[in-house]
């Protein structure tokens, strides 16, 4: 009789030194898996912002302050993200827009760096709002700072 409790207590002992490893492995994990989620977050976000830009550019909507751009749809053809190193304490991402825009736009210095900046700025508001829940008070932005992350954008037309 006493050989089966035991075994018993045996076998409670085992559950519950296997789940107390699971639990350290997970938590061990929380932090890598906590980072990229955020990486993913803001991806996602860029991509959101850079779409929504150019669709308002498409739909002939402009800032009221912003100088005059000769009407044209631009698209987006890639977004990518290029890793800076460390800014401070934050690793630094950039993301690179890819821009197709008609030729009367591309080809005048002017006019592709108005599209250009106004998707980026697009692009990074969306991005502050995904991680503050509000969108950022003034016009330009030209950095996102997160808890692990600081990023800017750059971009080029094809």
């Amino acid at each position: 009789m006493n050989s089966r409790a035991d075994r018993k207590a045996q076998a409670a002992l085992e559950y519950i030194i296997v789940v107390g490893v699971m639990l350290l492995i997970v938590t061990s994990m929380l932090p890598v898996i906590t980072k990229q989620a955020q990486l993913s977050k803001a991806t996602a976000a860029i991509r959101d912002g850079a779409t929504y830009g150019a669709g308002l550019r498409a739909l002939g909507f402009k800032a009221s302050k912003s100088n005059y751009v000769p009407d044209g749809a631009i698209k987006i053809k890639e977004i990518g993200m290029v890793n800076n190193g460390t800014n401070g304490n934050l690793k630094s991402y950039m993301s690179r827009i890819h821009i197709i825009a008609p030729d009367y736009i591309k080809d005048n210095s002017t006019y592709t760096h108005r599209v250009g900046a106004s998707v980026c700025t697009q692009a990074l508001r969306q991005l502050y709002y995904a991680f503050n829940g509000r969108y950022p008070g003034g016009g330009k932005i030209d950095s996102v700072n997160t808890s692990y992350y600081y990023f800017t954008c750059e971009y080029t037309f094809n």
